[in-house]
């Protein structure tokens, strides 16, 4: 039967509950505790290890353990504080320290540094390959060759004579 499935049908034998064994009484055999064996998710000891070493072992596996789930739980509030600056959160593995308030002094430098590199980009895109070039103006004519048009030429381009005349 798998484990967590309940019976289904009878109703499981209901056993005596055990009484503590007075002492100089002996145990008879059936009765006697099992001697324990390790649950298959947990890890047996090295042959000739002692008990202290693996409670050691066991010991450095859990601080190992709360120092990878302490560093998530960092990295997490860090990529929230990113987000709530408009940063990207992928930098938050390189940002998270050890501490809150060393967390806190690295977001800010890099806010700092992001922002000033960001701008320095676009600065150097936007100006361009050359020197900036004046507008173009709207093309005019000047009165000597407004005086050298035909009639027909005038009122072919009769907007830009008046924006001519306007202007001079």
């Amino acid at each position: 039967m798998s484990i967590g499935r309940k019976r289904r049908g009878r109703p499981a034998p209901q056993e005596e509950p055990a009484r503590p064994p007075v002492p100089g009484e002996e145990i008879p055999e059936e009765t006697a505790p099992e001697p324990e064996t390790p649950d298959e998710g947990e890890e047996r000891s090295a042959p000739g290890e002692t008990e202290r070493e693996a409670l050691d072992r066991e010991r450095a596996e859990l601080e190992a353990e709360k120092k990878r789930f302490a560093r998530r739980q960092m990295e997490a509030a860090v990529a929230e504080a990113l987000s709530k600056r408009g940063l990207p959160a992928a930098f938050a593995p390189w940002l998270a320290g050890e501490t809150p308030e060393e967390s806190a002094q690295r977001l800010d430098t890099f806010e700092l540094l992001f922002r000033e590199a960001v701008a320095a980009a676009v600065t150097e895109r936007m100006r361009g390959d050359g020197p900036p070039r004046e507008p173009a103006k709207p093309r005019g004519y000047s009165r000597e060759e407004l005086r050298a048009l035909s009639r027909r030429e005038i009122n072919a381009h009769w907007e830009e004579v008046q924006r001519s005349l306007r202007h001079n």
